[in-house]
């Protein structure tokens, strides 16, 4: 895996003034982040210079991308990953996993009702429940190899819910014309 040299700039934890950590509290987290645009809202740079009201304006683009970022479970684990140096996309998937990805894309291919894809569904929030505990466990022990490797089986899977989701949505809609 290349390592990518973050600075402390692009720790989003520290900037949201939140604890580094996988398994967030994302109350805590949007308390955080509102408490942090209160400081960059518009009505607070009532006399301020040009460059201090675009370098408000650039903080406050900061930390919504930070609340997006954290947020998302998976953007998360990649923003962790990426504090450690590690580029998730550099580890390879496993031959498993490869496999057990098609099985999950050819099962919803050939998923032809809403019940169908219920089922699938089911069977893949069992996945992503696993497999978010997986990730849990790998960054409190600091197992960043399985982290990453975790990370892109994330990835698979919130790309299979998206489009167990669209085709959901297809299927409702022919039947409710």
């Amino acid at each position: 895996m290349v390592a990518v040299n973050p600075s402390m700039s692009d720790n989003f934890f520290t900037l949201l003034g939140l604890e580094l950590t996988f398994a967030l509290d994302l109350q805590q987290l949007e308390q955080h982040y509102f408490k942090a645009q209160l400081q960059f809202h518009p009505d607070r740079l009532v006399g301020k210079t040009l460059l201090e009201k675009n370098q408000a304006i650039s903080r406050s683009m900061d930390i919504n991308t930070a609340y997006q970022t954290l947020k998302s479970p998976l953007k998360r684990s990649q923003h962790l990953l990426f504090l450690q140096g590690i580029n998730p996309e550099d580890a390879k998937p496993d031959n498993h996993l490869l496999m057990e990805i098609m099985e999950d894309r050819e099962a919803l291919a050939e998923a032809e009702t809403r019940e169908a894809i219920t089922v699938l569904s089911h069977n893949l929030n069992e996945k992503l429940a696993t497999t978010l505990r997986s990730l849990e466990k790998a960054f409190v022990t600091s197992d960043y190899l399985l982290a990453a490797k975790e990370t892109i089986k994330l990835s698979y899977l919130v790309k299979m819910e998206e489009e167990m989701s669209i085709k959901y949505k297809r299927l409702s809609s022919l039947h409710s014309g």
